[in-house]
């Protein structure tokens, strides 16, 4: 008879330990005061990791956090960049997926566990979206995605006899990111729009997130009707996210100096209404809100900045920009003569 296979391998176990090495570093790095032993407890179990995070977020706000990691992009699968996911239990309490969820929220609450930390890194480690929820809202936000979700098994485009992904068999489930078919944002669009919940990451800045999208299976190769995408009429919700602030004043500096003209080298795109030039952060906002660290940019240019496969190299080309408009401001002053103000 042929041994019992080990549930995790000694690489996948190693594998996660780096993932997870990486929540303290990036949450400290959004503004996070992050307990001083960083992992409050990581607990390693036969087959899982429990670990728990003590934070106090940016606007001053207590949390332990537990952390659940989304599934593992490894590469081998052709979609798996279109969706981000997680598991909140790895079976059910007498087959209930409301008794597992009640008892997962009873569970954190009686050991003082105020929220959840959902997190998806690329196969580089790389964190490009994560959200906190509070531990009330674990149940609310699984079951209105479970509606969602069941309601989009009804439509027309539904491939045949598919399950509910929220229920996920005996796993109940979670969902940052579904971009696999048309109308599937609109699953972790409940995540997102949840009151309480902080965002972060590219997927986390509005809902649908833009990108690629594709039918799992190409049940319908047919090009579908623009007239039945979309919806008339909205109703207005509520977001909480973090966010680091920015001095109006140094915008505007930033912008006398740019005399209206894209300032990265070559560019020099112009339009003759004010709002045309964004102010970008080559180092990003949290490391400084100074004009030595901004440039005016396009529109096009502040997205190659941000997303182009050169973004680094260009951004250390900005920064030189930057910080030679601020010398040249130093010398026009030294030399007693009318420079662009410049109040930082």
């Amino acid at each position: 008879m042929d041994e019992k296979r080990d549930f995790r391998s000694a690489e996948s176990l190693e594998a996660e330990e780096g993932r997870r090495d990486a929540l303290v570093p990036f949450l400290a790095g959004h503004g996070f005061r992050v307990s001083t032993d960083g992992d409050y407890r990581r607990t390693h179990g036969a087959s899982a990791v429990e670990q728990l995070i003590r934070a106090v977020s940016p606007q001053g706000e207590g949390m332990l956090m537990r952390v659940r990691l989304c599934w593992l992009r490894k590469g081998k699968s052709s979609n798996e960049h279109l969706f981000a996911a997680a598991q909140l239990s790895s079976k059910l309490r007498n087959e209930s997926h409301a008794e597992t969820l009640a008892h997962l929220q009873d569970r954190d609450v009686r050991r003082g566990i105020t929220h959840t930390l959902f997190v998806q890194d690329d196969r580089l480690r790389r964190i490009f979206c994560a959200a906190i929820v509070p531990t009330d809202a674990l149940g609310p936000v699984w079951e209105g995605q479970r509606v969602v979700a069941e309601e989009l098994l009804r439509s027309p485009s539904a491939r045949p006899n598919a399950a509910n992904q929220i229920l996920n068999g005996k796993s109940p489930t979670i969902y940052l990111m579904d971009e696999r078919r048309e109308d599937s944002y609109r699953i972790p669009a409940v995540l997102w729009n949840m009151p309480g919940v902080l965002r972060f990451g590219p997927a986390a800045v509005d809902v649908p997130v833009p990108g690629e999208l594709a039918s799992v299976d190409a049940v319908n190769d047919l090009a579908p009707n623009p007239d039945l995408l979309g919806r008339d009429g909205a109703e207005a919700v509520q977001r909480l996210a973090s966010s680091y602030p920015r001095n109006p004043v140094v915008r505007r500096a930033v912008l006398r100096r740019a005399a209206g003209h894209c300032e990265r080298p070559g560019c020099g795109a112009s339009r003759p209404w004010v709002g045309f030039l964004d102010v970008h952060h080559v180092l990003g906002v949290a490391e400084s809100d100074r004009p030595r660290n901004c440039v005016a940019l396009c529109p096009n240019c502040h997205r190659e900045a941000h997303f182009s496969p050169g973004k680094d190299a260009l951004n250390m080309e900005l920064l030189s920009v930057a910080q030679t408009a601020r010398t040249e401001q130093i010398l026009f002053r030294l030399r007693g003569l009318q420079g662009p103000s410049d109040p930082c």
